[in-house]
């Protein structure tokens, strides 16, 4: 960026302003605007009643620093009138930046105007504001236009994401899939309040489909050209990614489709892989930083795992598979829909307070304890091939209804009773919920999460407050388990399985993680 820069803008060309809104409030101030490496600079100069600089030389001069990660783009409010060369030309930068607060002086203020730092452990809670600038003479005519080009190009991740860039860079097209019943069924009301204005700052147009039933989603994808997208976006719970991904996969295309980027904006109760994403970035989980993330985010690798039961059904997971305590209390908390992310907490408690079983199996699992690399990228193995109809096992038999294991590789076992058993691919299991610390997204391993029996009802109490900040894994009783592959047999054929939230039949389940097969849209870590 700092040769583009140094090639494209020249610093004694940054023109001078009257700044109207600041921090969309209201202000009546002066500035030179300039455009640096580190972001869009605000240079304070002090006017006298005539437009003249007075005092400059013997006052330091403020800079204020829109930083380049917080800028979502910039406009023109008002075309200039080639005719009419004094005609004022107004233009707009638009940014999504954190808040701090301000011990002294109690007003919220941004890291991009303070000096001031925020704890490096806080996690940034972010707010949409706006830059009103007004220019007049020959810098509103020729430099504007110019400048307004060059802060979008600049704030695009793509600049940086590619190289060269093309300016200027095509405007990004994002399907949007909102579900209006997921969790408390305000999803179309977070959309409308939180997205949409972020997306049309950041110059992103979005062609948008209401889900009328369950699975439309699944149906809709299965009919979307490729390479049509920079960006498929989910805007409710995990469930409705799971939809958007089971309909890719069912494609006689998923090989290439998979790759679309997708996205996901927490609008439901279960917001995992949402809460996931914006914690390794030190984010928030609100619906304006998810928002923010596929905005200013690139696509990146997503790990995602085949799940197979006796019955040949199968669902492709980016998430989790859940089992005992874990897959009851999801399940039960369904009559408490209406809570939205606190059915979970509720269930909880109810399900601690009233009967609480140990429940009986086995899972063999394929170690990585010894492990000298990391596994291969799905689309990067030797034998890979466009005609495959699904993703290849590569850890079991070839034959899909063998259930032992491929013997290449250590197994080993593990019998219940289990009171707690959740396998995760991401680190969330919930909003709230820091189930898996240790896991990454794109590492190619699962998390095997395991409590075997006995276990008291207090020490599991004491294992569900750890989840909020991952302390659990501390406890002695707790297992995690870092897997390629692992089989999961329930004893009894009523036990509820999850994956992904989604209910799914056992007994007896197989599940291969495929490194880095599909991607997703985030910021970086």
């Amino acid at each position: 960026m700092e040769k583009y820069i140094k090639s494209h803008w020249e610093a004694h060309r940054a023109p001078r302003v009257e700044c109207l809104v600041y921090e969309s409030g209201y202000c009546s101030e002066h500035y030179r605007v300039n455009l640096s490496v580190e972001g869009v600079e605000l240079h304070a100069n002090r006017v006298d009643a005539h437009g003249g600089i007075f005092g400059h030389k013997k006052k330091r001069e403020s800079v204020d620093l829109i930083p380049w990660m917080d800028v979502l783009g910039a406009s023109l409010v008002t075309e200039h009138d080639s005719s009419m060369p004094s005609d004022p030309v107004d233009f707009v930068i638009n940014a999504c930046v954190p808040k701090y607060r301000d011990k002294r002086s109690r007003r919220i203020l941004h890291p991009s105007t303070s000096t001031e730092k925020a704890s490096a452990k806080e996690f940034h809670d972010r707010v949409l504001v706006q830059w009103k600038f007004r220019s007049q003479g020959s810098d509103g005519e020729k430099l504007v236009p110019y400048l307004v080009s060059l802060i979008q190009f600049l704030a695009d991740p793509r600049t940086l994401a590619t190289h060269p860039a093309t300016f200027p860079l095509p405007r990004r097209k994002y399907l949007v899939y909102i579900n209006p019943v997921g969790g408390a069924g305000k999803a179309k009301q977070i959309y409308a309040a939180d997205v949409a204005p972020l997306f049309q700052c950041s110059n992103i147009e979005c062609e948008v489909v209401v889900t009328q039933h369950q699975a439309h989603a699944t149906e809709h994808i299965g009919t979307v050209p490729l390479n049509t997208y920079d960006c498929v976006v989910a805007v409710g719970g995990d469930g409705l990614l799971s939809e958007i991904v089971q309909g890719i996969m069912k494609r006689d295309d998923w090989k290439r489709m998979i790759r679309q980027p997708l996205g996901i904006i927490p609008g439901g109760s279960g917001n995992a892989l949402a809460a996931s994403l914006l914690a390794r970035s030190k984010e928030k989980t609100t619906a304006l930083n998810a928002a923010y993330a596929l905005s200013k985010g690139t696509a990146q690798d997503l790990d995602m795992a085949t799940i197979l039961n006796d019955h040949q059904e199968v669902m492709y997971s980016f998430l989790s598979l859940s089992w005992a305590f874990i897959a009851d209390v999801d399940f039960g908390s369904e009559r408490f829909r209406m809570f939205g992310g606190f059915r979970f907490t509720i269930a909880i408690v109810s399900k601690l307070l009233s009967s609480l079983r140990p429940l009986n199996g086995k899972i063999r699992y394929l170690c990585s304890e010894n492990d000298s690399s990391p596994p291969t990228k799905y689309h990067e193995r030797p034998h890979g091939y466009d005609g495959e109809v699904a993703p290849v096992f590569d850890c079991y038999a070839a034959r899909p209804d063998q259930k032992e294991p491929h013997v290449q590789g250590e197994w080993k076992e593990l019998n219940g009773p289990f009171h707690l058993f959740w396998g995760m691919n991401v680190t969330h299991g919930a909003s709230d919920a820091e189930v898996a610390p240790s896991a990454s997204m794109n590492d190619g391993y699962y998390h095997l999460v395991c409590i075997q029996s006995p276990f008291s009802r207090l020490d599991l109490l004491r294992v569900m407050l750890g989840l909020e900040d991952g302390s659990h894994v501390n406890h002695d009783e707790v297992h995690v388990i870092r897997t390629r592959a692992f089989t999961l047999h329930a004893e009894d054929s009523s036990d509820l399985i999850g994956v992904d939230g989604e209910l799914f039949n056992g007994p007896h389940i197989q599940v291969e993680v495929h490194r880095a097969l599909g991607r997703i849209v985030c910021l970086p870590s």
